[in-house]
């Protein structure tokens, strides 16, 4: 994932082991948008789960996925609806980022976009699921 700070006026994206200096924001704008769509689109950062719950996070919603998972979706404890939904399943004790800041398209009725754990811990969503089956 890339990693963005500013040095000596200039913002510098950091992305594996390569640099890429930016001299203006247009540019840096424009090579955001092309490193975006180089990297995946499922970059779920898993969470730590006791912390998580620690915090006491607002919840937003529940639903039970197809697997039979019961996920709760909550706001972020530290950066608020700044940051994307986080989807939990308690009995799994797992927590991730999900890829959307609102509950609609995970909780619509056509499942492709519908959070699920798998059997590594990880997320994915129905479509990634179906892909696999």
């Amino acid at each position: 994932m890339p990693l963005k700070y500013i040095k000596g006026g200039m913002i510098v994206i950091v992305l594996s082991q390569v640099y890429i200096r930016l001299c203006s924001v247009n540019t840096c704008v424009y090579y955001c948008m092309a490193l975006a769509m180089r990297l995946p689109s499922n970059l779920n950062i898993m969470l730590n789960y006791s912390k998580l719950m620690a915090n006491d996070p607002t919840i937003y919603g529940t639903m039970v996925n197809t697997l039979g998972q019961s996920i709760e979706f909550v706001e972020s404890p530290t950066r608020g609806d700044t940051a994307p939904v986080i989807a939990i399943c308690h009995d799994l004790q797992l927590a991730c980022y999900t890829d959307f800041y609102e509950l609609d398209d995970m909780l619509a009725d056509h499942k492709e976009y519908e959070p699920l754990f798998t059997i590594d811990g990880k997320l994915e969503y129905g479509y990634q699921q179906a892909l696999t089956n």
